[in-house]
C-alpha cells in the first residue's frame, strides 16, 4: 500500500542478484522415455542427456531434481550425488572443448508438488481425467532431472507411455502413436532448442479440431490443431480458428518464419493461464469460447492467442539468457498485441490497448511497488511476471518505436530476431541492434526506462494572459523510492479556430513550462497524442476545455478528459459523460467512462441510467462492474430488471455481482438461485455477489458450495474466493464456521483450489489462520510458496474499521439523496 515513502519494495532485503548458471557442460539433446500413471499420480522413466563441453577441463554437471522418489545414474564413467534437490554428476575424466558425452538417469516421482497437473481423481470427479505439465518459471524440476533454466536449451526426443484409453499430446513432431496391449505409446521429436519451461505433454481423453496455416510461397502449410477435454462445453474450432491469419500477420510483420513442426493448442481446467510451450500451447479452459461467450470474450481470446503466438519468436526462438531479461519475451509479446490491433482493427484500437496497458501498470505502481523492468534482484523468478513486465514493458517498447521511427524500429527488431535465432539474448543485445540500425545512442533510454525504477507523475495547467500568450505549466511528483527521476519531454497539441498547433514541454526535476503565442484560448488540447511518454497525468483545466476535449480529438485525450470530468462530479460533467457514453462508437472510451464513474461518489444515478440501456456485449459487464461500486435503490432496481431479461453470460455474472454489492437481504434468495442454473460465467458472478453482500446468511450458501461435487470445480474456486470476501463481515460464530470451511479446502483434492483457499484467507486478513497458513506454505513448492505472501495478513481484523467506513459512506449517500430531493 502507498505510505509516506510510496509503495513497498518489490524484493525483500534478503533477495540476492540472480545470474545464469555456468554451461561448461551444455545440454545439447534430451531423450526422454516417460511412463505416466494418472490414477496413481506417478511418473517414471529415463532421461538421456547428450552433453557438449564448452571448454577444456569440463567434468561436472549440476541438474535440478526436487523430491524424486528414485534417481540413479545408469551410465558408466560418472558418479551421481543427489541431496533431494540437486543432482551432481561428475565424470571420472575431464572433457575437452567440443567433446560430447552422454548420461542416462532413471527416475521416478509420486504426486509432485508442482510441474504436472493431475485432474479427475478422488474428490474432483467432475473434472476430466488427465495429466498435463505446466512449468513456468521453475517447476519442471519437480518431475524432470534437468537444468531448469531458460538458458539450457536442448533438442528433444520424447516417448510417452500410458494406459491405452488416453490420448497423447506433446511438443515436437509426432513420429509414432500406437496401442500395444494395454498401453498407448507415442514418440515425438523437436529439432529446435527447447528449455525446460517450454517442454510440455498432456494425456487424457481429448476432442480435436484440425486446420492448417499457409506459410507463403515455396513453404509447406503448417498443421494447426486444438484440443479440449472430450466432454468439455468449450469449442476448439470457435476458439482457435483465427490462428491461421495471426500466423500470416506475424510472419509478414517480423519477416521471419515460424520455426515449429506444428502449431497445436489445448485447453484444460486449472492449467494456470496460457503458456507458449514450443509447438503445444496450453490454456486454462475458462478462456476458451462457446457459442454463448463468442460476443463477449472473442476480443480477449484473440489477444491471448496472439500473445502466445508472438512468443514463438520472442522467448521461444530467441530465448532469454536469464530471468532478469524476461521482458525480452513478455513485454514484446504484449506489445505485439497492440501492433496487431493497430494493423487489423484500427489505429484507435492500438491506442486504446496501450492506454489501458499503461493504466494497469500504474495501478500496480500505486498499490504494490515500483521496480525496474529488467532487474537481477528478486526473491523468486515467478514474481517478475507482473504488470511491470507485461504492460509496463510493452509501453516502453512503443516509446522506443516513437523515438527511432517505424522503419528503424521494425528493421532493428527483425535483425535482432535473425541474429539470435535459436539462441539466447540479453537486454544489451536488443539495445545494440537498435543502435546499429538507428544510428542513435540508446544507453540513456535503456538506463532510464529499463534498468531504473518508476516513471514521471505530472500535473498540467493552462493559463492565457488575454493578450496573445498562453502558458502550459507542468509540475511533477515522482516516486519517493524510485530512481527514475530523469528529465522528460511532454508533447502537447492545441487547437484554435480548428487549426492544430504543437509544442513540447521540457520537464526537469522541478517541472517545466511552454509559452506560445495564441490569438485566443485554445478550444481543446491533447497531451502526448502519439503516446511517446509513459507518464501519469493530472489535468487541472477548466470545465469548458475538458468538455470540448471529451467531444472530439485523439482517443487518449478524450479518455483523459473523461477521467477528469468524472473526478469533478458536477451535474454538467456527469451529463456530458452520460451523453458521450450513449453516443460514442468506440467501446474503449465507454469502458473508461464507466471506470471513471465507478470512483465518483455522486455518479450512482448516472450509472443506473446507463446500466438500464446498454446492450453492447463489449461494455455491459464492465459497466455493471462499475455500478457495483455504488449502492442505491435505483441501481438495485435496474440490476434486477436487467437480470430478468436476456443478458450474455459474463454480463449476467457482473450484474449478479453488482446486485449482491447492493447488500439487500431481499436479494439473497435470488442470488442463491442464480448460482444453480445457467452458464458457468453467470453462476460465478452470482457467487461473487454473495461474497460482496456482507450478509451473514450468504455464508451458508457459499459454504454449501465448497465440498467436492457440490459445484463444478471452477465454481468451487469462485465460492472459496467469495467466502473469503465475506469473512470480514461475519460475526463470531458464522466467522468460525467460514474459517473452518476455508481451512478444510487447504486439503482439497485439486492443488489449485488449495492455493485459492490460502489466498482467500490471506486477503481476508484471517489472523486466526496464520499458523495453519504457515504450515500450508511449507508444503508448497518454492514458486507457489513465494507467491503466497503471508505478510499481507493484517495486524488486526479489518472488520470493525471497514464496517465503519462503509457506514459513513452510506450516510453520505443518504444525505446527498436528501439534498437532491430538497433541491
Amino acid at each position: 500500500m502507498l505510505g509516506p515513502k510510496g509503495p513497498r519494495g518489490f524484493a525483500s532485503a534478503a533477495a540476492s542478484p540472480h545470474h545464469a548458471p555456468d554451461h561448461a557442460l551444455a545440454l545439447a539433446h534430451l531423450a526422454l522415455d516417460l511412463h505416466i500413471d494418472v490414477a496413481k499420480r506417478t511418473l517414471r522413466g529415463t532421461a538421456r542427456h547428450t552433453l557438449r563441453a564448452a571448454a577444456d577441463g569440463a567434468q561436472s554437471l549440476r541438474l535440478d531434481a526436487v523430491d524424486f522418489t528414485e534417481l540413479s545414474l545408469t551410465s558408466d564413467g560418472a558418479t551421481l550425488h543427489y541431496d533431494g534437490a540437486v543432482a551432481l554428476v561428475r565424470f571420472e575424466r575431464a572433457l575437452s572443448a567440443g567433446d560430447d558425452a552422454t548420461i542416462e538417469l532413471r527416475f521416478a516421482v509420486e504426486a509432485p508438488k508442482a510441474g504436472v497437473l493431475f485432474l479427475g481423481l478422488e474428490g474432483d470427479r467432475d473434472a476430466p481425467l488427465l495429466a498435463a505439465s505446466d512449468h513456468e518459471t521453475e517447476r519442471a524440476r519437480h518431475w524432470l532431472p534437468t537444468i531448469d533454466h531458460p538458458s539450457a536449451r536442448p533438442t528433444l526426443a520424447v516417448k510417452l507411455t500410458t494406459d491405452a484409453a488416453f490420448d497423447h499430446l506433446c511438443v515436437g513432431a509426432e513420429l509414432r502413436n500406437a496401442i500395444e496391449g494395454a498401453h498407448r505409446i507415442s514418440e515425438w521429436r523437436l529439432d529446435v532448442p527447447c528449455p525446460s519451461y517450454l517442454t510440455c505433454f498432456a494425456v487424457g481423453a481429448f476432442r480435436r479440431w484440425s486446420g492448417e496455416a499457409s506459410l507463403g510461397e515455396g513453404r509447406q502449410p503448417i498443421e494447426l490443431a486444438a484440443f479440449v477435454a472430450r466432454d468439455s462445453e468449450r469449442d476448439p474450432e470457435r476458439s482457435f480458428a483465427p490462428t491461421a491469419s495471426m500466423i500470416a500477420w506475424m510472419e509478414a510483420k517480423l519477416q521471419s518464419p515460424l520455426r515449429v513442426p506444428k502449431y497445436h493448442q489445448f485447453g484444460v481446467p486449472f492449467i494456470g493461464g496460457a503458456m507458449e510451450n514450443i509447438s503445444l500451447v496450453s490454456w486454462d479452459e475458462r478462456y476458451l469460447l462457446d457459442e454463448a461467450l463468442e460476443a463477449e470474450r472473442r476480443p480477449l481470446m484473440d489477444i491471448i492467442n496472439l500473445h502466445e503466438l508472438a512468443h514463438s519468436w520472442f522467448g521461444n526462438d530467441v530465448g532469454c539468457r536469464d530471468h532478469s531479461h524476461a521482458w525480452l519475451k513478455e513485454s514484446w509479446a504484449t506489445y505485439m498485441e497492440s501492433c496487431w490491433l493497430e494493423d487489423t482493427v484500427s489505429a484507435d484500437e492500438g491506442v486504446y490497448d496501450r492506454y489501458s496497458a499503461a493504466a494497469r501498470y500504474f495501478e500496480e505502481c500505486r498499490t504494490k511497488y515500483v521496480r525496474p523492468v529488467a532487474t537481477r534482484r528478486f526473491d523468486h523468478s515467478w514474481l517478475l511476471f507482473d504488470r511491470h513486465l507485461y504492460p509496463g514493458g510493452a509501453f516502453r517498447l512503443h516509446m522506443l518505436r516513437r523515438l527511432v521511427g517505424d522503419e528503424a524500429f521494425w528493421t532493428a527488431t527483425r535483425r535482432y530476431l535473425e541474429t539470435h535465432s535459436g539462441g539466447v539474448a540479453e537486454t544489451v543485445d536488443l539495445r545494440r541492434a537498435f543502435e546499429r540500425t538507428s544510428g542513435r545512442s540508446l544507453t540513456l533510454f535503456f538506463d532510464n526506462w529499463i534498468t531504473s525504477r518508476a516513471h514521471p507523475r505530472l500535473s498540467l495547467t493552462f493559463e492565457h494572459d488575454g493578450e496573445g500568450e498562453g502558458t502550459f505549466r507542468v509540475t511533477r511528483e515522482d516516486w519517493a523510492d524510485g530512481d527514475g527521476l530523469f528529465d522528460v519531454r511532454l508533447p502537447i497539441t492545441w487547437w484554435i479556430d480548428g487549426e492544430a498547433h504543437a509544442g513540447v514541454v521540457d520537464v526537469g526535476r522541478r517541472g517545466g513550462e511552454l509559452r506560445a503565442l495564441m490569438s485566443a484560448i485554445p478550444t481543446r488540447i491533447a497531451v502526448d497524442p502519439e503516446q511517446t511518454l509513459l507518464h501519469e497525468l493530472t489535468l487541472k483545466l477548466r470545465r469548458p476545455m475538458l468538455l470540448a476535449m471529451l467531444a472530439e480529438g485523439p482517443l487518449s485525450a478524450r479518455i483523459d478528459a473523461a477521467k477528469t470530468l468524472a473526478a469533478d462530479g458536477s451535474d454538467p460533467a456527469l451529463r456530458a459523460l452520460a451523453n458521450t457514453y450513449v453516443e460514442e462508437p468506440h467501446w474503449g472510451l465507454r469502458v473508461e467512462i464507466a471506470k471513471a464513474l465507478s470512483a465518483c461518489h455522486s455518479a450512482g444515478p448516472t450509472l443506473a441510467e446507463l446500466c438500464a440501456a446498454d446492450t453492447d456485449p463489449r461494455t455491459m459487464a464492465l459497466l455493471f462492474e462499475a455500478a457495483g461500486k455504488h449502492r442505491s435503490a435505483a441501481l438495485r432496481s435496474v440490476l434486477r430488471r436487467r437480470l430478468d431479461g436476456m443478458l450474455p453470460p459474463i454480463a449476467a455474472g457482473a450484474a449478479a455481482e453488482a446486485l449482491g454489492a447492493q447488500r439487500n437481504p431481499d436479494d439473497l434468495e435470488r442470488l442463491v438461485s442464480l448460482t444453480k442454473e445457467g452458464h458457468e460465467e453467470a453462476r460465478a458472478g452470482a457467487l461473487r455477489g454473495l461474497g460482496r453482500s456482507t450478509l451473514e446468511t450468504a455464508s451458508h450458501a457459499l459454504r454449501a458450495c465448497l465440498e467436492p461435487g457440490a459445484q463444478r470445480s471452477r465454481l468451487r474456486a469462485v465460492a472459496i474466493q467469495a467466502l473469503g470476501a465475506l469473512l470480514p463481515w461475519l460475526s463470531e460464530v458464522p466467522r468460525k464456521r467460514a474459517l473452518a470451511g476455508l481451512e478444510q479446502r487447504l486439503a482439497d483434492p485439486i492443488a489449485s483450489l488449495r492455493r485459492v483457499a490460502a489466498n482467500a484467507l490471506v486477503d481476508a486478513g484471517a489472523r486466526e489462520s496464520a499458523g495453519t497458513l504457515e504450515r500450508f506454505r511449507r508444503s508448497l513448492d518454492d514458486q507457489h510458496a513465494a507467491e503466497l505472501d503471508l505478510s499481507r495478513l493484517r495486524e488486526k481484523s479489518p472488520n470493525a474499521a471497514t464496517k465503519r467506513i462503509e457506514e459513513l459512506e452510506a450516510r453520505l449517500q443518504k444525505l446527498e439523496r436528501s439534498m437532491d430531493t430538497q433541491e
